[in-house]
């Protein structure tokens, strides 16, 4: 079943800024570009790609949002453009500087916990190391004889003779 033709009302981007978007890379979404022109996206020399919003929820490429099940697309445009200025806007423009922190801690976080199990791994390895040494350098078990140095002979005295 082809999806419904987006209109062309609500907001558009275009093709680096919806690759952004959706977390893709560029290629892939020139890969898409055939779906992308049925469902409402335009393409010309002059202008580049512009592309609707909608057309990206209603293929599924942005993260964590998907079409409603016989939703018309002109729901989903009516819903995600709201005027300039109103008290959504500022919500939404704080919800993305409070998610684009969050998403910078978390990527330090897990840049932190990369370094300490690299810290850690080299930490065990040198405590195999220093265990092996220490093994190497203890004293026999206690079932094997320990040589005991003995006294030597008493020296000879140039008088006496040999027997």
């Amino acid at each position: 079943m082809a999806p419904p033709m987006a209109t062309m009302t609500g907001p558009t981007v275009g093709l680096s800024e919806a690759a952004k978007l959706c977390r893709v890379s560029e290629s892939t979404m020139r890969r898409r570009r055939s779906e992308l022109l049925k469902i409402g996206a335009q393409h010309d020399e002059r202008t580049g790609w512009r592309i609707p919003i909608a057309a990206l929820v209603t293929l599924g490429l942005l993260d964590r949002v998907t079409p409603i099940e016989g939703a018309a697309t002109s729901q989903v445009t009516d819903v995600a453009t709201t005027p300039v200025g109103s008290p959504v806007d500022g919500l939404v423009i704080d919800l993305r500087e409070r998610l684009t922190a969050a998403e910078h801690r978390a990527a330090e976080a897990e840049i932190r916990a990369a370094v300490a199990e690299a810290v850690a791994r080299e930490r065990g390895a040198a405590l195999d190391a220093e265990r092996s040494m220490v093994r190497a350098l203890t004293a026999a078990p206690s079932n094997m004889p320990v040589p005991v140095a003995s006294e030597p002979p008493p020296r000879r005295r140039w008088w006496h003779k040999r027997a």
